[in-house]
């Protein structure tokens, strides 16, 4: 369809509607957990790609392996990202709870992995396994949170919801980011990752009690202050 040109809007005009879709957005706990869940998993997602590279040469995987490494994962990703709808049909309103506590986890065991005094052949093979689940969970995940975040809302009310999440999700993960680089300059690669796979998990856990009575409910369950 061709639209209309809306000619030119003051950065006053935008400021202003920033703010208020940041006060109406909050009034609805279903928005609200979804943006905490999807900014936490974000910065998850965020400090995985900035330490895989770190974990390969810590466990003496050369460098000219890392191509074919990261190749075949975005193969896993886009596998995995085709399989949205499936994952959706099966698990439901458990659908967030089964792409982020695999990858929570994954990221601890990587940290155990790191710190174990195992065999080079077990050691490698396990980092590829948890890579392999976060990609794969990366996937079907970017998908299905905007499809959330869609539901029972208007078009109008689609584009402020993104304009907060955008803002909301690279707020939250340049600080989760900030931080775990700082515990990186403190403590080492190993102890870093087994620290950072423990908050996400508790901190995945605690989200998602508290999200099974705001997010995944019937529309008849939700109040009229959650229908945008």
């Amino acid at each position: 369809d061709i639209h209309p040109g809306k000619g030119k809007m003051e950065i006053k005009e935008e400021m202003k509607i920033i703010r208020y879709g940041f006060k109406n957005i909050f009034k609805s706990k279903r928005l609200t957990s979804l943006l905490f869940f999807n900014a936490l998993f974000v910065g998850l997602i965020k400090i995985l790609q900035n330490i895989r590279n770190t974990v390969l040469i810590e466990i003496g995987i050369e460098e000219q392996y890392f191509g074919v490494i990261f190749a075949v994962m975005g193969i896993i990703t886009g596998i995995a990202a085709r399989s949205q709808g499936q994952i959706h049909r099966k698990f439901r309103n458990r659908t967030l709870t089964f792409l982020s506590i695999p990858t929570a986890i994954s990221c601890l065991i990587m940290g155990m992995v790191l710190l174990g005094n195992i065999k080079f052949e077990i050691k490698m093979w396990s980092i590829l396994m948890a890579f392999a689940i976060q990609f794969a969970m990366k996937g079907p995940y970017y998908v299905l949170i905007k499809r959330y975040f869609n539901n029972f809302t208007t078009s109008e009310k689609r584009i402020k919801i993104s304009t907060v999440n955008n803002l909301f999700e690279n707020a939250i993960a340049s600080s989760v980011i900030f931080m775990a680089s700082y515990l990186l300059e403190k403590v080492s690669i190993q102890y870093t990752t087994v620290i950072i796979g423990c908050i996400a998990t508790l901190g995945f856990v605690l989200l998602l009690d508290y999200m099974r009575q705001t997010v995944g409910l019937k529309p008849e369950e939700y109040s009229s202050k959650e229908i945008l």
